[in-house]
């Protein structure tokens, strides 16, 4: 029986988190434009850091959402940073062959 490649799995992960978390942006953009209660800009970071940051970019850009923000951009910017370091790092130790990870090994 063949593996499901983990490359796939990824892509599909980034796919369906960028995607909730484009939504978020469209529904919290619409509550402060309606002044309703907004989504946090915790939850947003967060949905970031889990590898929505796409789907946020994309939002930022298209919306112009969160742009007028310098505090929000500079977390949003560390929240990237730091996405970005973990998936290094989990890499790193998958190619290492970590035994911490080995059980991700035969995915990818």
């Amino acid at each position: 029986m063949q593996m499901f490649p983990g490359w796939l799995l990824l892509l599909g992960w980034y796919g369906v988190i960028s995607t909730y978390c484009f939504l978020a942006y469209v529904i919290d953009k619409r509550a402060a434009v309606r002044r309703q209660y907004r989504i946090s800009e915790r939850r947003l970071l967060l949905l970031s850091l889990l590898g929505g940051w796409p789907g946020a970019w994309l939002a930022h850009r298209l919306l112009r959402h969160k742009i007028a923000k310098p505090s929000f951009q500079r977390r949003f910017a560390w929240m990237l940073v730091l996405h970005l370091m973990l998936v290094l790092l989990l890499l790193m130790a998958l190619m290492a062959g970590s035994h911490h990870f080995g059980m991700l090994a035969g995915i990818f």
